[in-house]
């Protein structure tokens, strides 16, 4: 209750938390209540945290007195094993203490702690799990302290837990359970700054955005002077109002920017526009804003026989351009299903290239015209990398504009298609534009 009380009931974590204790309380059965998960806030990505929080606690509620099973039943729930099975012996580790921790799964792991030889940035790593829980509750002891509660030698230390309602007031009154996807509040020397994106953060090139700001002076001075908005992105147009403000201290103002994007504006992952404030005896105040462009996929559904004429040579699609949200395509019907982008590699030098094409379906992929996945299609991992290998190719990414095309041949069976890109060892790059 105590740990519900610190987040949003409307959270995915809290209702993620919520269908396991229901579901394991009504059937106590470990399947039916992973299960119950999936279906209630169950991921593709197998590192999304409210499934495997709930993943985690499932473990605690089915064996509450058998470490070793309690780890078992977390971890072969599947999806981020390693950190639900860690995460759930750390609780059990402090809840119970080292002496209650079975022998047999202790003694085969020793006190020493083995680093990673390739963390070369890392100083004073302690050599023993001993010697770590010496620090870190030197450290809690610390932190304590500087709240009020003196521990010692002879002395047991009373910690007075606020109530759930308690708790749920602090949260509520410190703003954590403000934040949205679709705003951010940034703080600085002069105050606080929230910037709201009624209609989303994506800005397409020909479109049109409005992005709301508010600015609350949090300094002991007025705070009259004009604002002014300057884009920063070729093709970007950017007016404000009001062009001025007159705050007191601990007064707000709502700002109106109106964007604009030509529709021959050049390609990039975001535009940004900065906002400057000039106050009469305090230093300026500037800060961007910033959007986001879409990913589109020419697409178009073909016959299924036509998938093998595909063999040798990439499909040219007519059709729609279609957004594509993520990194999952849209297949919305039975039938093959061909699709075409353009993806820029804004460095002056070829880049090698992963390609992903986790996919139910099989799926054929080429780049610069050349074939460089065979996908027979089959189940899937939730995970960006631990698929069968015949999910992946490889391939060289040219200066400049390259063509991605796919062909997928989709089934009856409703499934799950994804295409994207990574560096050869599975990482992401930030830098790379696709087709706008």
């Amino acid at each position: 209750a105590l740990g519900l009380a610190a987040i949003p009931d409307e959270s995915r974590v809290a209702r993620a938390v919520r269908v396991m204790q229901e579901t394991w309380q009504r059937t106590g059965s470990w399947e039916a209540t992973r299960q119950a998960i999936l279906e209630a806030e169950g991921r593709w990505n197998f590192t999304d945290a409210p499934q495997n929080i709930a993943f985690t606690l499932l473990g605690w509620y089915s064996s509450p007195n058998d470490f070793g099973q309690a780890i078992c039943d977390s971890v072969n729930c599947g999806y981020d094993t390693d950190c639900t099975g860690a995460t759930l012996g750390a609780i059990l580790g402090t809840a119970w203490g080292a002496r209650r921790l079975p022998e047999r799964w202790m003694k085969p792991l020793g006190d020493s702690i083995a680093i990673d030889p390739r963390r070369t940035r890392l100083h004073a790593v302690p050599k023993t799990l001993q010697e770590l829980a010496e620090r870190t509750a030197a450290i809690a002891v610390a932190m304590l302290a500087q709240h009020g509660y003196a521990f010692g030698p002879g002395r047991v230390l009373e910690v007075a837990l606020p109530t759930p309602e308690e708790l749920r007031q602090q949260m509520q009154d410190a703003g954590l359970w403000r934040n949205r996807r679709d705003e951010v509040e940034r703080r600085f020397h002069h105050g606080r700054v929230r910037v709201r994106y009624p209609g989303g953060p994506v800005l397409a090139p020909g479109g049109k955005s409005q992005v709301t700001v508010t600015v609350t002076n949090d300094t002991e001075r007025r705070m009259e002077g004009p604002v002014a908005v300057a884009p920063l992105a070729p093709g970007l147009s950017a007016r404000i109002a009001p062009e001025a403000v007159d705050l007191l201290p601990g007064e707000s103002a709502e700002l109106t920017i109106e964007l604009s994007l030509d529709a021959g504006a050049p390609p990039r992952a975001h535009s940004d526009a900065a906002i400057a404030l000039l106050a009469e005896g305090i230093a300026p105040w500037s800060f961007t804003v910033s959007v986001i462009r879409p990913m589109y996929w020419q697409m178009e559904r073909w016959p299924a026989e036509a998938y093998e004429s595909t063999e040798d040579a990439a499909p040219i699609p007519g059709g729609e351009r279609v957004a594509v949200e993520g990194n999952r395509m849209p297949l919305p019907e039975p039938g093959m299903w061909v699709g075409r982008t353009r993806v820029l590699n804004p460095s002056a030098h070829e880049r090698p290239v992963r390609i992903c094409s986790p996919s139910n379906y099989p799926v054929r992929v080429w780049l610069n015209g050349e074939k460089v996945v065979e996908n027979p299609g089959g189940p899937i991992r939730p995970s960006y990398h631990a698929n069968p290998a015949h999910h992946y190719g490889a391939g060289i990414l040219l200066p400049g504009w390259n063509e991605l095309a796919a062909a997928w041949l989709r089934g009856d069976e409703p499934g799950e298609a994804h295409l994207f890109l990574t560096a050869p060892d599975g990482t992401g790059w930030g830098d790379l534009v696709f087709e706008p």
